[in-house]
């Protein structure tokens, strides 16, 4: 009943008790009220509303302040020369908290400017005068308090009396290491107080750091079966300390969950020789049985978060061959399918590879258990069944198919495309056309304003299809440029002759550079556009340069065009000049143009 009316959740006691509900209708009715649905106007949602509405409507009173303890005798103890006098100054300000606010000090800004200049002297002569003389709770997995007074006192000379910090000789580090680490077991993240601790101890005592940095991380793995202390390595790397962290990969009695912070503390550092005994790991899980994998998943998923693409190469082939590898490996994504970690996945795996990964998710599903319409599934050995509101692996799918929609890429489409080749589902046709709307709009480069008036008042496009390719015309309504030509050729003035060939030849290039321009998005190499377009006319005119600059995408058709007719007809006139002026003479002589 702690479970239900208790002041706070036990994790442990809920993966615990979930399960056992599952068989046991008596414990399910009682945990009902938690996790079942209630009726609207039943008894249980008019009870639950009454405790409400009390909540809401008093307003909220402000907390009382404290005032701040008094100090006096305790100051006192200074003048003395007291050397436990901090201490006991930070139990008296501290009462019952166990651990430091965000305060330098519990209380530190209710003290006056004078008390707080004698605090901080006594945290000299703390530091100066005294040591940690005992260890032994390092592997009991407990806080020794001296340690953490020894912390504050860093941290309070830190951000307060920085010269004084720099000061302290190599002895007084040495002796107070222990306290450099005091925050272990508090948090995941190095603030920068915490970061320039660490970096002075290991600059002052190097070989103690690490003596006590290996122990630390050897009494969490036991204590906890996680190591937060690892972190601590962040801001002191150095060969030495990646040597250490690989001695501790090859431990046997090392938990999965240490083996994997560590492994991504040396990934994250580019330590290569992790990255192929985390090869190493996952590659020979292909054939191994259901209780020798742990590390080999825990090693996967450290890879996947420091690098997807790279990782997956070396995952897949794994993921393929041990199916109790593969659930237990991407169970860690379905339980949250919307996580930092599931989120760096999908973005880092190319489309193809999310391809992969999605058909394995369709495939599996029976297996899994995956049900879209009763919403429950199975999530591995170590989870349970989730209801219809977090069904994990059908929403990883779903996650998985969005990130592609979203790619906006050619190969994403085809991605889908594969996916509806192996998986059949009518409705990818609808995701597969969103797909290429998406492709469009990240793609869509806006006419510049000389692009756009000559496509206003010039001749009309090929129309092209949904790949950027030109659509084709019914055989009876094909031209060539030579027919177009021929038309010239019965022009009987030889200047307006020549006129009406350049201005042929022009519009004629221009149609086809257009449709080049969309088709180089696709089709990026010379050789690649000779083939798909082999029988344009443009190739003729075109020195090796000109296709240099089709194939890169970034030209002009217009005023390619012209400059292509330009040099056929040996002309040196301005562009625009020449083509307007050319154009109003063979209209004032009748031809259409």
């Amino acid at each position: 009943m702690n479970l239900i009316y208790g002041a706070s959740i036990d994790s442990e006691l809920v993966q615990a008790v979930l399960p056992a509900a599952r068989v046991n209708p008596v414990l399910s009715a009682a945990l009902n009220p938690i996790l079942g649905y209630i009726e609207f106007d039943s008894h249980d949602a008019r009870l639950q509303k009454d405790c409400y509405e009390p909540v809401q409507s008093s307003p909220a009173q402000p907390l009382p302040s404290t005032p701040a303890p008094n100090l006096d005798e305790l100051l006192l103890l200074i003048d003395r020369g007291e050397k436990t006098a901090f201490e006991k100054i930070c139990r008296r300000l501290a009462g019952d908290a166990e651990y430091q606010d965000e305060e330098l000090l519990p209380g530190w800004d209710q003290l006056q400017p004078e008390k707080k200049t004698q605090i901080i002297r006594a945290a000299e002569i703390y530091l100066n005068g005294c040591c940690v003389v005992n260890t032994s709770w390092i592997e009991a997995g407990e806080v020794w308090y001296p340690v953490t007074c020894g912390y504050w006192a860093l941290s309070l000379l830190a951000q307060t009396a920085s010269q004084v910090f720099e000061n302290l000789t190599d002895e007084v580090w040495h002796a107070w290491m222990p306290s450099a680490f005091a925050e272990h077991n508090q948090s995941e993240d190095l603030g920068e107080v915490e970061a320039k601790i660490l970096k002075t101890a290991y600059q002052r005592a190097p070989s103690q750091f690490r003596k006590l940095f290996g122990r630390l991380i050897d009494a969490q793995n036991k204590c906890f079966e996680d190591a937060f202390v690892v972190n601590a390595s962040t801001p002191v790397w150095d060969r030495e300390i990646a040597d250490l962290l690989r001695t501790k990969l090859a431990d046997n009695k090392l938990r999965s969950r240490v083996f994997r912070r560590i492994l991504a503390a040396l990934l994250n550092a580019g330590d290569a020789a992790a990255i192929q005994i985390a090869t190493d790991r996952v590659t020979g899980a292909s054939s191994a049985p259901a209780n020798e994998i742990d590390k080999a998943i825990e090693a996967a998923l450290a890879l996947l978060n420091h690098g997807a693409s790279a990782a997956w190469k070396v995952v897949w082939p794994v993921v393929q061959k041990n199916t109790e590898f593969a659930q237990r490996l991407l169970t860690h994504y379905a339980i949250d399918p919307y996580s930092s970690d599931a989120a760096r996945l999908r973005d880092g795996l190319q489309e193809s590879e999310l391809a992969e990964l999605y058909i394995w998710l369709s495939q599996f599903a029976t297996t899994l258990g995956v049900s879209e319409e009763t919403g429950r599934q199975y999530l591995g050995a170590d989870a349970f069944e989730l209801n219809s509101s977090n069904r994990g692996w059908y929403w990883l799918s779903v996650a998985v198919m969005n990130a592609l929609i979203s790619r906006g890429t050619p190969a994403a489409v085809e991605a889908i495309r594969r996916i509806n080749e192996n998986t059949p589902d009518e409705r990818l046709k609808h995701v597969e056309q969103m797909a290429q709307e998406s492709v469009r709009q990240k793609t869509w480069t806006p006419l510049s304003p000389s692009e756009l008036i000559d496509f206003v008042t010039g001749p009309r496009t090929i129309p092209t299809n949904a790949e950027g390719e030109p659509a084709g015309t019914p055989p009876d309504a094909k031209l060539s440029l030579a027919t177009r030509l021929k038309e010239a050729e019965k022009v009987s003035d030889p200047k307006l002759r020549k006129m009406y060939e350049a201005v042929i030849r022009y519009e004629w290039y221009m149609k086809e550079l257009r449709s080049l321009k969309v088709a180089s998005k696709k089709y990026q190499t010379q050789a690649q556009l000779k083939q798909r377009f082999p029988d344009l006319d443009l190739w003729g005119a075109l020195d090796k340069d000109d296709e240099s600059d089709i194939a890169s995408g970034d030209f002009n058709p217009g005023r390619f065009a012209w400059s292509l007719i330009k040099r056929l007809n040996n002309l040196r006139e301005k562009d625009d000049r020449t083509l307007k002026n050319y154009r109003k003479a063979l209209r004032a002589a009748g031809m259409s143009v």
